[in-house]
């Protein structure tokens, strides 16, 4: 995911108007289980991230950048686990 931080940065940087904020909406791939090796550490490092930006950033305490991440649910359908959205249920 460290395309993607660059990308919002790069973002962030090119819009001059101040009161903008951006987000990252992230799942993870399609998996046979709810939690996958690696997972954790993906997160935990693209959540430190955005924290690192936002410091950079943002001045007098502001933060203009979120990562809001969806959750695997498993589809029936599809016979996998899948990003909660994509999934047909709702948390």
């Amino acid at each position: 995911m460290g395309h993607l931080l660059t990308r919002i940065e790069r973002h962030y940087l090119c819009n001059p108007d101040a009161s903008l904020e951006f987000a990252l909406l992230t799942d993870f791939t399609d998996a046979p289980a709810q939690h996958m090796p690696g997972d954790d550490e993906l997160l935990q490092h693209t959540a430190s991230g955005i924290r690192q930006l936002n410091a950079r950033l943002g001045a007098n305490g502001r933060r203009p950048l979120h990562l809001l991440h969806r959750e695997r649910r498993y589809n029936a359908a599809e016979g996998c686990w899948m990003g909660w959205e994509r999934s047909g249920s709702r948390p």
